[in-house]
């Protein structure tokens, strides 16, 4: 007896656990929830009549045994195919459906990022474009007078008035002349000076390139006050 109820559990376990029964079982009750509320959960105290003579009169109200089929075999089996077979069908195609609208999207995104790195990269090379052309378009002088301002500003500037005295004061030599090794760093690196390796006197000289001429002339200009002018 005990192997039988055993088995009968085990029938019914499988078969409430399957998604084909559990499916058509969750219909019946769909379709028919006014009789399994009355039978499992509405009090009798609140009922004019017996539980089962209230849903025979009531719920049923006399109904045919065709009735009977219909709301609790025909229309579950309907709703158990359409969830079992048509459902996934139509997840399926909704997935499918979001998925295509997520690579529209997607491709659109790439499109429009192609698109702006084109761009960003047409903007860059006009303006490197316009900026060559400004630089074959501006003189020496110009750009030269851009890096003196800047030149201007180096705490350095002042021992420029050294390397200027070198120059037309000691015809560019500088041994035994208290001459920075910064200034002459400098002055060589923004292209100012040539330094020439004199042989004969077995010694070094600085020369001022048309630049560093130039440099000279702007330094000098600023350092002449009006009142040393003689008229």
């Amino acid at each position: 007896m005990k192997e039988i109820i055993n088995s009968i559990h085990k029938w019914l376990e499988d078969r409430m656990t399957s998604p084909l029964y559990g499916t058509f079982i969750f219909s019946v009750i769909f379709w028919n929830w006014k009789f399994f509320y009355v039978l499992f959960w509405q009090n009798q105290t609140s009922l004019y009549f017996p539980k089962i003579e209230y849903i025979e009169k009531v719920i049923f109200n006399n109904q045919t045994y065709f009735s009977h089929l219909t709301s609790f075999i025909v229309l579950p089996s309907i709703t158990t195919f359409v969830i079992i077979w048509w459902l996934p069908v139509i997840a399926n195609l909704a997935h499918a459906k979001n998925s295509e609208f997520h690579n529209k999207r997607r491709i659109a995104y790439q499109k429009n990022e192609q698109l702006y790195l084109k761009q960003l990269a047409e903007i860059k090379q006009e303006q490197a474009e316009s900026k060559k052309e400004i630089e074959l378009t501006t003189t020496d002088e110009e750009r030269w007078e851009k890096e003196y301002e800047t030149f201007k500003t180096s705490p350095r500037v002042n021992e420029f008035k050294t390397l200027i005295e070198t120059v037309y004061g000691q015809n560019g030599y500088y041994i035994g002349k208290d001459l920075g090794t910064d200034i002459l760093a400098i002055a060589d690196s923004l292209g100012l000076i040539s330094i020439i390796e004199d042989e004969l006197n077995n010694s070094n000289k600085i020369n001022f390139t048309p630049k560093g001429k130039f440099f000279a002339n702007k330094y000098l200009a600023a350092e002449i006050r009006p009142e040393d002018i003689p008229f």
